[in-house]
Order: structure tokens, then sequence, then C-alpha cells
């Protein structure tokens, strides 16, 4: 199963992909691809650093709302 088809599935199970525009779903496919690239390539990272580089995205979006 492919990485694109997992996602599918999760989010197809809460009814969600049923609401997506045609540029949420080509950015979606666009960010799976992007990471498949990488992991080919060898440059995955470990689950810590994923969850920093997340929380710090987190933390800039909530700046970008005040």
């Amino acid at each position: 199963m492919k990485s694109e088809d997992v996602f599918r599935r999760g989010f197809g199970s809460q009814g969600a992909e049923e609401s997506w525009t045609d540029e949420e779903r080509r950015a979606l496919s666009a960010h799976i691809e992007k990471g498949n690239l990488q992991a080919e390539r060898g440059e995955l990272i470990d689950g810590a650093q994923a969850r920093r580089e997340i929380q710090a995205m987190k933390d800039d979006w909530r700046l970008s709302r005040r």
C-alpha cells in the first residue's frame, strides 16, 4: 500500500476528503511525493526531530494568528 493510500484511508474514514478542494488534494499529493523522494534519498529524520519541527510550525502558526 502506498503512503498516499494510507492517508486517504485515514482521512476518508472521517469523511474529510470529500470536502477537500482540488488545490488541497494537489498539495497533499505533492507533500507525499516530496516525502517519498526524501526517503528514497535516505533523508529521513527521527521521531524526536519530526516532533520538534512540527512544534516549531505550530508555534509559528500561533504567532501569526495574534
